[in-house]
């Protein structure tokens, strides 16, 4: 392992497309620092990497037993036919201009506005 000595604003250079710099340093001693890589180069936090590894090994070690009998569990479904929307039949009003249906309510409040229409 290669051990170097960086000052916050200070950076590295991995190849030829990866810079890592220092951004800051905390009180309580964190160091916040800055990756710039392209996209093609995938950049874990070490933790996330060990715990995709140990879900992934979980993933594989399922017996075949085990995964059987929880299949064996699941009950098949018949496929369901879409079923149409109820009639909407309208409440009290009238049909509007170009065949619009106006509730009554709306027509009231448009009356009173209006007396004469």
């Amino acid at each position: 392992m290669l051990v170097l000595s960086r000052k916050e604003g200070e950076s590295l250079v991995i190849g030829d497309q990866i810079s890592i710099t220092i951004l800051s340093v905390e009180a309580g001693g964190q160091v916040n620092i800055g990756v710039s890589a392209p996209r093609e180069v995938l950049v874990l936090r070490s933790e996330l990497q060990k715990a995709a590894t140990v879900n992934q090994d979980a993933a594989g070690t399922a017996s075949p037993l085990l995964v059987a009998k929880l299949a064996s569990g699941l009950s098949p479904r018949e496929p369901v036919s879409p079923t149409p929307p109820p009639e909407q039949t309208p409440g009290p009003g009238y049909t509007g201009p170009a065949g619009v249906f106006v509730p009554l309510f709306f027509r009231r409040r448009a009356e009173a506005k209006c007396p004469q229409c």
